[in-house]
């Protein structure tokens, strides 16, 4: 439009533009970390990617990885299709506070991103892919993670034991007991529970070859090195064999912020257990939740950074910072260790931050031997129906190369008396079975 002023018509200047603030629904709403783009059913990926990327000793290793100079154009090309080149891209982009894209994470997995998974399925999964690549950084990785358990069965009757080396990435444990119906109430109860002795008797005797017969034994797992970085599952998902179904249980678990480990000394075995006294403690960095039921649901991840005792919520693209995440509990006008009770934390990772003179180090001799071989580890995702069963089907696994990891078969989930027989055979020497 224009006016007539004194038979001169003059232009009106166009109504000056004010750019609009972009404002975000959450007032806690952080521009400290960027966010991962979901690709459908990924949120799963998307919480578990950040755990690692807020690692610090994982995402320096796995830079390094893909800032080393390759020979050659051929193997650069294959290099830029690993599963440690395409995480440093990410972490990269990530560092830059840019929204993450996992295009070709995913390729590279063999994801279908229409589909939900497992987050503890696909942190065995990655790291193992990183082994497969026969990298010593890569393998680095892998000691930050693994705890070395050993499984002990001791004959009742001839007094025979015997260990097997179980090494683990992630140690699960139990928040229901399905023998008596109770749940467990806290990780400090479910570790204890863990590495409790059971007793195999009735259905469950195992054939003795020192015997030559059936007999009650014990059954016990005890850790004789604990990682930098533990990482524990919370088995929510457990199989209703009334239903011939999976179920997820929601109860509630108390979540500490710090565990202790008690180092000791007998008959020539070290040993760490879950203990009130100071000598090794863990804390807390990242919890991943499933919010649904089994095949279906939401994850969310929440981590708390090394420079920071400030916890942050990583939902995909949203970032947003959490408010007394882990209030302080007070009792007799003490504050006593902080702790959260959660029904949809299902992973956890803790962080070694108290070692003394008595811990175990990650660059021991023995260790660096162990980092120079690309390794898979023994583990399994599956929940059992009950805690005996469950130890059964871990130690089955001991059978198995070391650093392998596999699917459980079809007639392997179903329960079976021979289970222990062969078990024990086979860690006796005996292959025929």
């Amino acid at each position: 439009m224009s006016k007539k002023l004194g038979g001169v018509r003059k232009r009106e200047k166009p109504a000056k533009q004010t750019k609009t603030k972009k404002t975000y629904p959450d007032k806690n709403y952080s521009k400290d970390f960027a966010g991962i783009q979901n690709k459908g059913a990924t949120c799963y990926l998307n919480a578990l990617l950040q755990t690692l990327f807020m690692s610090n000793e994982v995402k320096d290793a796995v830079i390094r990885l893909k800032n080393r100079t390759e020979p050659n154009k051929k193997a650069k090309q294959k290099k830029k299709k690993s599963i440690a080149y395409q995480l440093a891209v990410l972490f990269e982009e990530l560092d830059a506070k840019k929204t993450g894209n996992t295009d070709e994470i995913t390729e590279v997995l063999g994801i279908d991103v229409t589909k939900q998974q497992d987050v503890v399925e696909h942190f065995r999964r990655i790291l193992n892919k990183l082994a497969e690549e026969s990298d010593a950084e890569a393998c680095t990785i892998l000691q930050i993670y693994k705890s070395k358990l050993i499984n002990s069965l001791r004959c009742l009757e001839c007094n025979t034991e015997i260990p097997e080396k179980c090494p683990l990435l992630v140690i699960p444990l139990p928040v229901h007991l399905n023998d008596c119906g109770n749940s467990i109430q806290s990780v400090d109860a479910a570790l204890q529970d863990f590495f409790k002795t059971v007793i195999l008797d009735g259905d469950n005797l195992c054939y003795c070859d020192k015997c030559e017969k059936k007999t009650k034994a014990t059954m016990k797992y005890h850790c004789k090195r604990l990682p930098q970085i533990l990482v524990l599952q919370l088995k929510r998902f457990e199989f209703d064999y009334s239903m011939q179904s999976f179920k997820k249980l929601h109860n509630k678990v108390e979540i500490p912020q710090q565990l202790k480990f008690w180092k000791t000394e007998k008959d020539g075995k070290t040993e760490w257990i879950p203990y009130s006294t100071i000598f090794t403690t863990y804390k807390l960095f990242a919890i991943c939740d499933h919010d649904g039921e089994f095949g279906f649901g939401h994850y969310v991840a929440h981590i708390r950074p090394d420079t920071s005792n400030t916890w942050y919520s990583f939902d995909n693209t949203h970032v947003s910072e959490m408010e007394k995440f882990f209030p302080d509990v007070c009792q007799d006008n003490t504050v006593s260790m902080p702790c959260r009770r959660s029904s949809t934390a299902y992973l956890l990772m803790y962080r070694k931050e108290n070692v003394n003179s008595n811990q175990d180090h990650i660059t021991n001799a023995d260790e660096g031997a162990e980092r120079m071989k690309a390794q898979r580890i023994c583990d399994r995702k599956n929940n059992y129906p009950t805690q005996t069963k469950d130890r059964r089907k871990m130690a089955e696994c001991e059978k198995t190369e070391e650093n392998q990891v596999e699917e459980l078969p079809p007639d392997q989930r179903k329960k079976s008396k021979n289970g222990f027989k062969r078990m024990f055979s086979c860690i006796s020497g005996n292959k025929d079975y």
